[in-house]
């Protein structure tokens, strides 16, 4: 009895050490394969900078609402046309994308729309905005974390309602 309750108790302590030990490996690939991609913006220290946003880069909150504005705004004129190219009358749009070390930003990482139709309109205005962005120099300082500067996932919707 006393050999049975003991190979039971021994059965289920090395079940769970091996079970954490799996989870721990699945968690630890995923930080490595987001840290390849880029940080999201919640675990900077520091945001990425854009024109425009210098005085507010000491305030995380107003810094990330004017890289935002300026973002939206940046990207508003490629955008023109888009109402001839969809039957809806609601257009949303958001693009995930990499601003990288250097302060250039990647192609599109990911692409949501309401609808498909639109998908080669969206990425030939992502190409021209992308191409503003690194003509003009718009990204002044890479975000950063541990003092060092790092590769930011960051997101851009575009939301607009036309009426026909």
């Amino acid at each position: 009895m006393n050999k049975t309750i003991f190979s039971l108790i021994i059965c289920v302590v090395f079940t769970c050490v091996f079970a954490q030990e799996k989870t721990w490996d699945t968690n630890t690939e995923s930080v490595q394969k987001q840290r390849a991609m880029g940080y999201p913006l919640s675990v900077l220290e520091e945001l990425p900078v854009v024109k425009g946003c210098e005085a507010l880069a000491s305030n995380k909150v107003y810094s990330a609402k004017c890289m935002k504005d300026q973002f939206n705004f940046l990207f508003a004129p490629f955008m023109k046309g888009i109402e001839k190219e969809t039957k809806l009358n609601e257009v949303s749009i958001y693009i995930e994308f990499i601003i990288e070390k250097d302060g250039s930003i990647s192609m599109i990482e990911r692409l949501k729309l309401n609808d498909r139709s639109l998908d080669e309109f969206v990425r030939n205005a992502f190409v021209q905005f992308r191409r503003k962005i690194i003509q003009e120099k718009i990204i002044v300082k890479p975000g950063r974390i541990y003092d060092r500067d790092v590769s930011t996932l960051y997101g851009v919707k575009f939301y607009k309602v036309y009426k026909k």
